[in-house]
């Protein structure tokens, strides 16, 4: 078992999480995928077209991307930069992730739950 600490960040494009009345994102193209970064992004609404990837299904869900590092700083930075290594038309995700966890730690070790 490995130590430190795992990020995960949902990316997705419209209809997500709204599904009505929105045109949907079949065959948008996914640009930057590639044998190292897809050790990291489990796809969801993807599939292959003419040797791309593109958004496929109904959901706009397009996947997880995870990341390790010794610290959450190095987690962060590693699950982003991979997420900025993608091109995705209108890619909506949350930039916050792991943000705040340092002083929820401190809190939880307060109410000693850690």
């Amino acid at each position: 078992m490995r130590t430190g600490w795992n990020i995960g960040i949902t990316f997705c494009v419209e209809p997500y999480p709204m599904l009505d009345n929105i045109e949907l994102p079949l065959g948008v193209p996914i640009v930057g995928l590639n044998t190292h970064n897809l050790r990291h992004i489990w796809l969801h609404d993807v599939q292959m077209e003419n040797d791309r990837y593109v958004c496929a299904g109904n959901g706009g869900n397009l996947g997880v991307i995870t990341a390790r590092g010794d610290t959450i700083r190095e987690a962060r930075r590693r699950v982003y930069r991979t997420m900025d290594n993608l091109i995705i038309p209108n890619v909506m995700y949350r930039r916050d992730i792991g943000g705040r966890v340092n002083n929820d730690i401190i809190t939880l070790k307060e109410w000693q739950w850690l």
